[in-house]
């Protein structure tokens, strides 16, 4: 992906959750997109896991990220998400922020 001004790539914020404990996530997610705004970036991925390794075999994050998604949309201008590598990674897309 290119950005529209001097032909510069166009920075993608990407952050793995993985061994973060749930109680953490929050935080790491607020930083990540507050980050992410600041610099203009126009997409966030997010590395959850789909669950495997685990006990009950569910993807334990994916769905507190989801929630926490929702829940902020409009605050960090999210416009979009969808879920990559078969569930282990969520995509963000992000407005475009006037300068």
């Amino acid at each position: 992906m290119t950005s529209k001004r001097k032909n510069h790539p166009a920075k993608t914020y990407s952050l793995d959750l993985h061994g973060v404990p749930p109680h953490r996530v929050d935080a790491k997610l607020e930083q990540l997109l507050y980050d992410a705004f600041r610099s203009k970036a126009r997409q966030v991925e997010i590395v959850t896991g789909r669950g495997a390794s685990n006990r009950s075999g569910t993807a334990v994050l994916r769905g507190r990220v989801e929630a926490w998604i929702r829940e902020n949309k409009s605050r960090f201008n999210i416009t979009q998400y969808e879920r990559m590598n078969r569930g282990g990674a969520l995509l963000l897309q992000l407005k475009e922020r006037s300068s």
